[in-house]
């Protein structure tokens, strides 16, 4: 349902843009790409059988408590994730958020894929005991994935940056090279960090996740002060990859609390 989503609003998208269609039109191919997704998955979820149950006010109240950490999850993380281009619109130039921009929506395509390998072991983490030798080894066989996966992604964003910017981009945004370097190895920073946000909510402990946003986020804000005047794009770049490896470390810290050791240099 995520690819679908992405896959139509791209496609939509562009379309509008080469029919000479405007932003805010092509932008609102994003919210009926988001309904297109939410009716497959109320399909794919009628073919298994599910029913969907009654309204119970009277666990409404139960239901907003366990549901706003995981929200906050999702609230924090695209604060992180926004905030450098933010920053960089107001301390730099539109010529310098529209490089870091054009490199950011790259590794910003693949994020789904992490997504998607994290929403897979969502329920056998789950079902797993806690501190159970089965909860530390599916956890790092899921961590293994996702590198494996990522891993080589990350590499060629980094490794042939100018190639695929002047393939997809043109070589007007030569400036976007440097921060897609910076940034392609967040792929796999991004992918461990939606998977640790899932091991948590699976094992009904979002708000330990959240939590960890707070130093990340006060660091990710004073170090653009520094380096973003000083060096533009390539600095919020080297911030945001900074931010998203520390927010990485110290979410495996957790995992590695809430379901015993796991073998992270096997994983990796």
């Amino acid at each position: 349902n995520l690819i679908l989503q992405r896959v139509s609003t791209a496609v939509v998208g562009t379309t509008i843009l080469l029919l000479g269609g405007s932003v805010v039109a092509a932008s609102a191919t994003y919210a009926a790409g988001t309904v297109l997704a939410v009716v497959a998955a109320e399909r794919s979820v009628r073919r298994l059988g599910v029913v969907r149950g009654r309204p119970d006010p009277s666990r409404w109240a139960h239901l907003v408590k366990t549901a706003v950490p995981i929200g906050l999850i999702t609230l924090l993380a695209v604060l992180l994730a926004r905030l450098d281009v933010t920053m960089l619109s107001f301390l730099g130039s539109t010529t310098k958020v529209g490089a870091y921009s054009a490199a950011f929506r790259l590794i910003d395509a693949a994020e789904f894929l992490g997504a998607a390998l994290a929403a897979a072991m969502l329920a056998g983490l789950a079902r797993a005991g806690t501190g159970t030798l089965a909860a530390a080894r599916g956890y790092g066989l899921a961590l293994t994935a996702i590198v494996e996966l990522l891993a080589p992604i990350g590499l060629s964003l980094v490794l042939f940056a100018r190639p695929v910017i002047h393939l997809l981009y043109g070589s007007s945004f030569a400036g976007a090279v440097l921060p897609l370097q910076l940034l392609g190895m967040m792929t796999v920073t991004y992918g461990m960090n939606v998977f640790a946000a899932t091991t948590l909510i699976a094992r009904d402990r979002p708000i330990a996740y959240a939590r960890l946003f707070t130093p990340v986020i006060a660091l990710n804000i004073g170090l653009n002060f520094v380096l973003i005047p000083r060096y533009g794009p390539p600095g919020a770049a080297f911030d945001t990859l900074l931010s998203s490896v520390l927010l990485a470390l110290l979410a495996l810290g957790q995992a590695h609390v809430t379901l015993g050791r796991a073998d992270l240099v096997g994983a990796f």
